[in-house]
């Protein structure tokens, strides 16, 4: 699998904590040799040292065949500040065949 890197975005939490969210599309082929995509996000929290230290990851891979599809969702993750651990919840909220991934074998953290 190979992992393509879209964007950072760094905010601020309500309690000072800057973080920076890094969106990914995933790819593979399928069985077939189709190609496959999905969807990764890394937070990254800044210590003290003013370094940025990995925190957590989510991934969802199998999303799509289609690759303006994942672009479209990639996008909406990013300009809604989605972070690791709301992804999945995201994904179902926004309606999305998590139901075919996870059908798949895909799902992964």
């Amino acid at each position: 699998m190979t992992t393509r890197f879209q964007k950072s975005v760094e905010l601020t939490t309500e309690e000072k904590q800057t973080l920076r969210l890094d969106y990914f599309i995933t790819h593979k082929k399928d069985r077939s040799g189709y190609d496959l995509y999905g969807v990764a996000i890394e937070k990254f929290v800044l210590n003290g040292q003013g370094v940025f230290e990995f925190a957590e990851k989510e991934a969802i891979d199998n999303v799509t065949y289609s690759h303006s599809e994942i672009d479209k969702v990639v996008n909406i993750l990013i300009n809604n500040e989605v972070t690791p651990v709301s992804l999945i919840c995201v994904f179902d909220d926004m309606d999305i065949c998590i139901e075919d991934a996870a059908l798949l074998g895909t799902m992964s953290s």
